[in-house]
């Protein structure tokens, strides 16, 4: 049996881990939302090196749900982040999602306040402002325009094309970052169906120009939501410190006026 101290001790071993986390993923949500790369890959790798050592003081069945979580999208973001938006996408919602629970962990004490960002309304927001959904249903009738052209001699491109024009279909009115994800994986498929047909061609030609500039004007746009979201995110922890500091400040003083009263 566990005796008191021992207790005591492995709960102060707890809190100076999860107060380690706590430092480590600050400097990662300030690192993420900037643009430097590098800066975002130590602080990743530190965060997750401090998640592993809070895990190791802690019984399997008691680890809570953020630690599981940002475990394992830390160590995805460190193997694959340059695969684009996507990971760096579901790394950010990661964080925002599971941010109140790490923060506000208290190890068995009820905790009732609200989570300091809506993850999902920041992101889709900034997609809107961006039109991602419009140049989604362009890509799709630009695909669906090269099907129906006749100019493709292959019914297996065919085929490729109808598969990747379902896949986007059914990402369609799911979440941005659903359709990041899917956008990322369809379009080198479609790249290496449309490299076996000449942009000369007339029929064909304008057709490959035609879904290759919306291509482009898509990606263009996913980058710029990154960035909305970035910036979007600086401005939500900016009011964040700006309330806790005036709460901050009601406290000390009505524990001012009780001391003086």
């Amino acid at each position: 049996m566990v005796s008191q101290s021992q207790a005591a001790y492995i709960m102060a071993l707890i809190k100076e881990r999860h107060s380690d986390v706590k430092d480590r993923l600050e400097k990662l949500l300030l690192a993420i939302v900037g643009t430097d790369q590098n800066t975002i890959d130590l602080a990743n790798s530190n965060l997750l090196q401090s998640l592993h050592a809070l895990k190791d003081v802690i019984a399997r069945e008691h680890h809570p749900t953020w630690l599981t979580d940002f475990l394992k999208k830390c160590q995805l973001y460190k193997s694959s982040h340059s695969k684009g938006s996507g990971i760096w996408l579901a790394h950010l919602k990661c964080i925002i999602d599971n941010y109140h629970d790490l923060v506000h962990e208290n190890w068995g004490f009820p905790d009732t306040e609200d989570s300091i960002f809506d993850a999902d309304k920041i992101i889709e927001q900034a997609a809107r402002d961006y039109k991602i959904d419009a140049l989604y249903d362009k890509i799709i009738c630009c695909l669906s325009a090269l099907v129906n052209s006749g100019e493709i001699d292959s019914f297996k491109a065919i085929g490729d094309l109808n598969n990747i024009i379902s896949t986007l279909k059914q990402s369609k009115d799911q979440t941005f970052l659903s359709k990041v994800l899917t956008w990322t994986f369809t379009k080198s498929l479609v790249s290496n169906i449309l490299k076996e047909y000449a942009k000369s061609n007339n029929i064909i030609g304008p057709l490959i120009k035609g879904y290759e500039a919306t291509a482009s004007d898509l990606d263009n746009s996913i980058v710029n939501v990154r960035e909305n979201i970035r910036q979007r995110i600086i401005e939500e922890v900016k009011e964040q410190m700006q309330t806790d500091a005036i709460q901050d400040a009601r406290v000390d003083e009505i524990g001012l006026l009780e001391y003086k009263g």
